[in-house]
């Protein structure tokens, strides 16, 4: 009989599934009520600050620098924070950048009238950051959470192996993708009526979803830390489900 293989649970698709619905609702939220952009990527913005670059507009490049070295420096707050918690125990510096997350999109949703849009664009640009560095996997292969283009391409491209190979492996990988792609537009659709419904109000609901993240990460660190106390033997059949 073949052992069971866990998988990490963070990388569970129904915690990758959750983190997309944020991701689409963002992206939503940013293009309705904050000048309609997309806070989540950075290429557009790259993309303009070269063409204001080149036309010699010094100035206004500022406007599209900001929110890429807010993206820069969401990584690097990333980076420490799992240097730092990692030390003291696997999984602890994943809940941290929840709460940190939860409590920015909280301070946004009560705040966001009293500062412009560009302010709250490089908010969420510093949150998409430090989301996308800290889950990066689905199941063993690699997604983003904040933007669908690689995700679409690595669907797809499982997807094609499933229909020439008929390997069902490729086939769940795929399905797995396009899934994750359905939970971004029904994060989209979600921010769309939310937004038009209750205003800058409406992120708590990403406020909501990562809390409920945090509490699926919580529980599994905490049972794996009973299962310890039971003895070794128990602990090696769950160790790499409860390494979060």
């Amino acid at each position: 009989m073949e052992e069971k293989v866990y998988i990490p649970i963070h990388q569970t698709l129904k915690v990758g599934m959750m983190l997309a619905v944020v991701g689409g609702f963002l992206d939503a939220y940013t293009y309705l009520l904050e000048g309609h952009v997309f806070a989540n990527a950075q290429t557009g913005n790259i993309v303009l600050l070269c063409i204001i670059l080149a036309e010699g507009l010094w100035l206004d490049a500022l406007y599209y620098l900001a929110p890429i070295l807010s993206y820069f420096i969401g990584i690097l707050v990333t980076e420490a924070i799992r240097k730092h918690y990692k030390a003291i125990g696997p999984g602890i510096w994943r809940m941290r950048m929840l709460t940190i997350e939860i409590i920015l999109l909280a301070i946004i949703a009560f705040t966001a009238d009293l500062f412009p849009s560009s302010i709250i664009n490089v908010s969420i640009s510093f949150i998409s950051a430090m989301q996308g560095c800290t889950f990066k996997n689905l199941v063993g292969q690699s997604y983003v959470t904040m933007t669908c283009t690689g995700n679409l391409r690595s669907a797809t491209r499982h997807l094609f192996q499933y229909l020439s190979t008929k390997d069902k492996e490729s086939g769940r990988i795929s399905g797995r993708y396009y899934a994750i792609i359905g939970s971004f537009c029904i994060g989209a659709f979600c921010g769309t009526f939310l937004v038009h419904l209750v205003s800058k109000y409406s992120i708590l609901l990403c406020c909501f979803l990562l809390f409920i993240v945090l509490k699926v990460l919580s529980r599994a660190h905490h049972k794996k830390h009973e299962i310890e106390s039971d003895g070794d033997d128990q602990m090696s059949n769950f160790q790499n489900y409860f390494d979060c």
